[in-house]
């Protein structure tokens, strides 16, 4: 998609910023934020039949038909909440059509296939500044994670918790199977954070 000539004249002078020097990067006068109805008005003033979700939309299709990035990575450069309840179903069958391709019809596959509708509505009513912890064990775990990739968004993966079991087990002849995976994920890029303390004991 080219360029007018003055779009190229704002990205020349936008290169002279420092790094991380601006506020924000089209400012109104006085430098203010833009206000939601600004772009309408403007293409309203210069007579454009367009509306600027169209322009969101066109920016969507350009980068799907021309360039290689994930699908996540476009989204959150239109500033999206990554996914509906429609498409993130779409993508849980596409998860789940991929799994029986690699694994066949077994027990892991009846696992994940019972456990997506449940994730997919945990994903549904989590508010967007809330968080998912699964609790799985390894030989689970690293499937469970492409499952909430499709559902939550790869971007929305937070961390991987190891949690250590101190109980006791038998492994004599292998290394000890004592540890489980907790997977975190948020809704949303801006998840609430409650910083979890325990008090020391007292040796």
């Amino acid at each position: 998609m080219p360029l007018c000539g003055r779009a190229q004249e704002i990205l020349e002078e936008a290169r002279t910023l420092e790094d991380g020097a601006a506020r924000l990067i089209f400012p109104r006068e006085g430098g203010k934020p833009l206000g939601s109805g600004r772009l309408r008005k403007l293409l309203r003033w210069n007579g454009i039949a367009a509306v600027p979700h169209g322009f969101r939309s066109s920016f969507r299709d350009w980068a799907a038909e021309e360039t290689d990035h994930p699908r996540e990575v476009v989204e959150a450069a239109l500033a999206h909440v990554v996914k509906n309840k429609v498409e993130a179903g779409g993508q849980v069958a596409e998860a789940l059509i991929a799994f029986r391709q690699i694994l066949g019809t077994n027990d892991m596959l009846a696992y994940l296939s019972m456990m997506a509708p449940r994730l997919l509505e945990l994903w549904r009513v989590l508010k967007l500044t809330g968080s998912l912890y699964l609790h799985c064990d390894p030989t689970a775990s690293h499937y469970l994670k492409l499952l909430l990739d499709s559902i939550f968004g790869k971007l929305n993966f937070r961390n991987e918790i190891t949690w250590q079991r101190h109980e006791s087990h038998n492994d004599a002849t292998k290394y000890g199977n004592i540890a489980d995976v907790i997977l975190y994920y948020s809704r949303g890029s801006s998840p609430a954070w409650n910083p979890l303390y325990e008090a020391y004991g007292e040796s």
